[in-house]
């Protein structure tokens, strides 16, 4: 180390030892007036001065010195020409500017040109110069808000970008003018409050006398003792009187410890007295009681008058507790009803509003924030924090920059150097100073200062605890009024803050004996903010604590109402309250609003968040829907207010895990689950449960839902769509397994639809070859029929007719005809095949018989046999009036078998007709099977679904043959494919 920085180290040290902390230099005053450091000349830029203070490491990006090394940069010299070595400052790679070489001894002086530096880089917002007096090493970074610019300390800037740390000195650039001008007011000399002399305190002393009960008197409380005890001592008293602020009288005495009946018969009676004088004079009070522990001159006179014997007495308890105590003197309201400001003023802008032995409700104090001894202003603060109490070296504050002492939710304000001699209505006041420093709203945001304190525990713990936007709740609250006057207090005491009576907090002398009164302890102090919005009395109540959460305020009825059914309250700004008493302008005040309540989320009747509320927790949820089965009533939408069951078979669809994980986005479907698009339209039936118009259902084919919780399309799989995502979009076709995939060649596409036309076209020729067939026969068996028929009628039935059924079932007899080949006349296939039918009696005839046989059999009956013989009962010798009736009943027995006769395949003739109708009954079964899944609401397995793929060819389904999507690069839907199969169905019957 060069012996300059060594001494310059040693100086440093012993100056920091000696000295004061250096005050910390923000941006603007509370007027709005720069009052940054200047660092490039009158009216350059200005920076903020936060000595003590160091750039978080991971704060922000540090900035690689480049425009700010060369001596050609330093046109303006605001950099000292020593700080250069050979034309450039040292650089300390890749980010640390040298200057030790510079030679500056004042650390501001050095911090003010390590930030001149940061000014002559274009993205530098804030330096610090690091080990003062060792390195003197400068670094700058970049991305400091323009908030934490503005507001350093404030916005939670503090904690994020700097670090509390001896020898180490932090700067920011300030922005041009402050962001809004709301957030100060022009300092005028005929506005700003004059520190008045306050009002001489009014101590308050205590002590005890142990008096005899010589004449049986009784109990000191049965009896009343202490009024005319307190009577007396006011009359002997010998310091001049003092008015206590609640009452005339100076002096006050308590019923301490008494006989509690268990004392011998005949033995002496002590009671206790605890009385409290009120003077002017503290210390002659104190002494004057402390006489009588040893002289109990003017206090045994005084007691022996009232016919009771003196004891002892007690010293007082300023010399028993070692701390002072006075009367709280009030200043209950921030204006009069002419608007003047009647506040307590703790600085030339601020006042407050101090009230005596109450307390608030509820009772939550913050926890304050770090408080160090730079942060005073000791020329503006009226009552400044001693010394003394900035004791903290090692938590908050560092050796040459002590802090408050914090503890839990308060500062303590303890010891020789902090408390000392003063009384608590002095301590009251510096809780004040530190109050005032603490404003954490910067522009456009909610006011977040310390808006109040409460001062309790008096030299026993000396509590300073600050009061925030969140500490208390509104007088205008129904509960408020209730507790308040349960506890025997003002409802509209309080200046908009629910206060109420609180007369002692834990004493150190209430514990160990030395003052047994029934309400032993110490007096509650509170102050509260005059700066807070509205506190005026021309305007009511204050809007920052307006109603409490989930209550909103009723303008005509003048109280606070719960929030409706599926709506809660939040903050929200009222851009035209701000504050005006006394000064500066604050930011605006906030009332609580109505609002919707937020998707996923439950909101009951009287539903409301603070502030400060965290928007993950509040408004709250349904508990654990995937255990519960629990859901907003209007799941994916604003405005529940309960939560509910859904009804029906509903909740199988749901996967509960991922609704439960994201109840925003309302119901998430399972996989293979698919809704219609449109309006939910939720709605709770009579039995409590939920329904919707937009229920789900199985999908048809496996794994072509996806699920979530969307509509529609954004149900379904890539390259699905429509209902139960059953369509294809264009350049897909759906494979066998019902998943659509990718068209391939459009060529082969038409191939494939090129060859079920070609195969379709031939099956409709084959079948109308076959059917000319059989009608070009049957023709000519029905003429010949019908003249075999005609003869019968009119030659008669009995011969001709049994002649020409001989004639006909036995060929081979009585001369008739041969077979073609010249057989013996047996039956032929054909005609053994007819023969065999069911006959009209039920029985069963053979025509295969010899050809004497004695008479044949009744004619059998065929299946088109009641058709002809019906059409002969009831109209005989007339054709059939309609064409088809006419084919078939020339279709009759003997047609058939005159057909047959003349073909050698009269057998594979009627095996194709039986096959045929065989087929009708297995493609009929085909076709209901393929849509079980769809009429029965099932999801066939993967293996499953291309096989119905398959047997859905049964119902016409030509696009599970061939890719038609694929032939113009187009969609078919649901009514393209119904066109298709109504077009190839007419043309088939036709």
């Amino acid at each position: 180390m060069r012996p300059h920085a060594v001494f310059r180290l040693v100086a440093t040290i012993a100056l920091a030892a000696a000295s004061q902390p250096m005050p910390d230099t923000f941006c603007f005053d509370h007027g709005g007036a720069p009052t940054g450091r200047e660092i490039a000349g009158p009216g350059g830029t200005r920076a903020a001065l936060l000595p003590y203070r160091e750039i978080v490491e991971s704060f922000g990006k540090k900035v690689t010195p480049l425009a700010s090394l060369s001596v050609d940069a330093n046109g303006d010299g605001r950099v000292p020409a020593a700080c250069y070595e050979a034309g450039e400052i040292g650089l300390k790679a890749p980010y640390g500017l040298k200057l030790a070489p510079c030679g500056v001894e004042d650390h501001l002086e050095l911090l003010s040109i390590c930030l001149a530096l940061c000014d002559r880089e274009p993205d530098c917002d804030a330096a610090h110069v690091h080990k003062i007096g060792a390195k003197d090493e400068c670094r700058l970074y970049s991305g400091v808000s323009d908030a934490c610019r503005e507001f350093p300390l404030r916005l939670d800037c503090s904690s994020t970008m700097l670090k509390r740390k001896g020898g180490e000195a932090a700067g920011i650039l300030c922005p041009e003018a402050p962001w809004d001008a709301s957030k100060y007011a022009p300092v005028t000399a005929d506005t700003d409050f004059a520190k008045t002399p306050a009002p001489p305190p009014v101590y308050r002393v205590g002590g005890v006398v142990v008096l005899e009960d010589v004449s049986g008197a009784g109990a000191c409380r049965e009896d009343g003792l202490a009024a005319p005890v307190a009577a007396a001592i006011r009359a002997a008293f010998p310091p001049p009187a003092a008015p206590r602020d609640h009452s005339a009288a100076y002096a006050a005495a308590e019923c301490g410890t008494e006989p509690d009946g268990t004392e011998p018969a005949g033995s002496k009676k002590f009671f206790e007295v605890v009385y409290w004088i009120h003077a002017l004079d503290g210390e002659a009070a104190a002494a004057a009681i402390d006489a009588q522990a040893t002289d109990p001159t003017w206090l045994k006179a005084a007691v022996e008058d009232l016919g009771y014997g003196f004891f002892s007495a007690s010293e007082s308890t300023w010399t028993k507790e070692k701390f002072r105590e006075s009367e709280l003197r009030e200043w209950p309201t921030c204006v009069d009803g002419e608007g003047n400001p009647t506040g307590f003023k703790a600085n030339p802008w601020q006042s407050f509003a101090v009230l005596y032995d109450v307390q608030m409700l509820p009772e939550d104090h913050p926890t304050p924030e770090p408080f160090l001894k730079s942060m005073v202003r000791p020329g503006v603060d009226f009552y400044p924090i001693p010394d003394g109490c900035f004791s903290d070296t090692t938590f908050d504050g560092t050796p040459d920059n002590p802090a408050l002492v914090r503890k839990g939710k308060h500062y303590e304000f303890l010891g020789a150097g902090c408390l000392g001699d003063r009384t608590n209505e002095e301590m009251v006041r510096i809780c004040m100073t530190a109050c005032l420093h603490l404003d954490f709203g910067g522009p456009g945001t909610r006011d977040r200062r310390c808006w109040g304190i409460n001062y309790d525990e008096h030299g026993y713990l000396g509590h300073c605890h600050l009061v925030g936007p969140t500490s208390s709740g509104s007088q205008m609250t129904p509960s408020c009024a209730n507790q308040v006057q349960s506890l025997g207090g003002d409802p509209s005491v309080g200046l908009g803050a629910c206060v109420a009576p609180q007369h002692a907090t834990p004493r150190v002398s209430c514990q160990d004996g030395f003052l047994n009164t029934d309400d032993c302890g110490m007096p509650n102090q509170l102050a509260l903010a005059c700066h807070v919005p509205d506190v005026s009395a021309e305007k009511g109540f204050v809007p920052a604590f307006d109603c409490a959460p989930g209550y909103l305020w009723d303008g005509v009825d003048k109280r606070c109402e719960p929030a409706r059914a599926g709506t809660y309250t939040l903050p929200q700004p009222s851009p035209d309250r701000y504050d005006d008493v006394p000064r500066p302008l604050d930011c605006p005040g906030f009332l609580n609003a109505e609002a919707p309540c937020p998707k996923g989320r439950v909101c009951p009747e009287g539903t409301g968040c603070a502030f400060d509320a965290d928007p993950a927790l509040c408004p709250g949820f349904c508990p654990d829907s995937a255990v519960t089965s629990l859901l907003p009533d209007n799941p994916g939408g604003e405005g529940s207010s309960s939560c509910a069951q859904l009804c029906n078979d509903l909740a199988d669809g749901v996967n509960w895990v991922k609704t439960a994980k994201d109840p925003e986005v309302g119901v998430f479907l399972q996989s293979n689950y698919w809704r219609e698009t449109g309006d939910e339209n939720w709605h709770r039936k009579k039995s409590g449960c939920i329904d919707t118009d937009r229920p789900w259902d199985r999908c048809l084919t496996l794994d072509v839902c996806t699920g979530g919780d969307g509509q529609g399309d954004e149900l379904c799989r890539p390259r699905h769509k429509g209902p139960y995502c059953e369509v294809c979009e264009g350049g897909s076709f759906k494979a066998l397994d019902g998943k659509c995939v990718r068209c391939g060649s459009r060529a082969a596409a038409w191939i494939s639809a090129l060859c079920l036309v070609a195969v379709f076209v031939a099956l409709m020729l084959a079948f109308l070859l076959m059917l000319a067939s059989v009608r070009g026969a049957s023709s000519k068996a029905a003429h010949a029929g019908d003249g075999d028929e005609e003869a019968a009628l009119v030659g008669g039935d009995d011969v001709d007719a049994q002649t020409t059924a001989s004639s006909v079932l036995s060929p081979g007899a009585g001369g008739g005809p041969q077979d073609a080949e010249g057989g013996d006349g047996a039956a032929s296939p054909a005609e053994r095949m007819l023969n065999d039918r069911v006959t009209s009696d039920g029985t069963t005839a053979s025509v295969d018989r010899p050809s004497n046989a004695a008479a044949p059999p009744p004619e059998p009956m065929s299946p088109l046999s009641p058709l002809r013989t019906n059409a002969s009962r009831h109209s005989t010798g007339s054709r059939l009036s309609s064409r088809l009736s006419e084919r078939i009943t020339r279709l009759s027995y003997k047609s058939l078998q005159s057909s047959y006769r003349r073909f050698d395949d009269s057998e594979l003739m009627l095996g194709v007709m039986r096959f045929m109708g065989n087929a009708r009954s297995v493609i009929n079964f085909l076709q209901i099977v393929a849509k079980v899944n769809v009429i029965y609401n099932l999801t066939w397995p993967s293996k499953m679904a291309r096989l119905m793929t398959v047997v859905d060819i049964s119902t016409l389904n030509f696009f599970a043959i061939v890719p038609f999507g694929c032939l113009a690069n187009m969609s078919w839907d649901y009514l393209d494919s119904l066109i298709l199969l109504l077009s190839v169905m007419t043309g088939v019957n036709l």
